[in-house]
């Protein structure tokens, strides 16, 4: 090994014809593979909204459309389903409004269908915010899941 042979990257003595030590061309191997890897990722997470954006309806701030209700929100006898007006939408998450008031969480394309039923903007009760639950509550003709909350 010669002596004037140091590395590049640490200064450390080496013996590469590169002037790279060993830990170096290590960390150097690991950084270019950990770049690769985030430009696969986010190929991959391109293809995934593309896929999803065929599969859902566009849906636009005013537009009428039906929120699925898990089946752990109603009762055996109630909807499965709620209709609603896009009120906001936030980085692809909608703010619904029905009859019943503003629902708390925002809703993902997935959980919504659109419809072409009209109901119309005075229908939606705008200073009241309340949950999925409470929501299917309002419509059940069976008071939902028969759960009582006493304060």
């Amino acid at each position: 090994m010669e002596p004037d042979q140091h590395c590049s990257i640490c200064n450390k003595e080496t013996d590469d014809e590169q002037l790279l030590c060993e830990w170096c061309s290590r960390e150097e191997t690991i950084s270019s593979i950990q770049d690769q890897c985030h430009g696969k990722q986010k190929q991959a997470a391109e293809k995934m909204q593309a896929s999803s954006s065929k599969l859902h309806d566009e849906i636009n701030v005013g537009d009428n459309v039906v929120v699925t209700v898990p089946k752990f929100d109603r009762g055996p006898l109630d909807c499965r389903n709620v209709r609603g007006i896009i009120l906001e939408e936030r980085n692809g998450f909608f703010r619904v409004g029905t009859a019943a008031g503003i629902l708390k969480n925002l809703c993902s394309r997935d959980q919504l269908a659109k419809t072409f039923k009209n109901t119309e903007e005075s229908e939606v009760l705008r200073d009241k915010l309340v949950t999925l639950r409470e929501t299917v509550t309002f419509f059940s003709l069976f008071e939902g899941q028969g759960i009582i909350l006493l304060n």
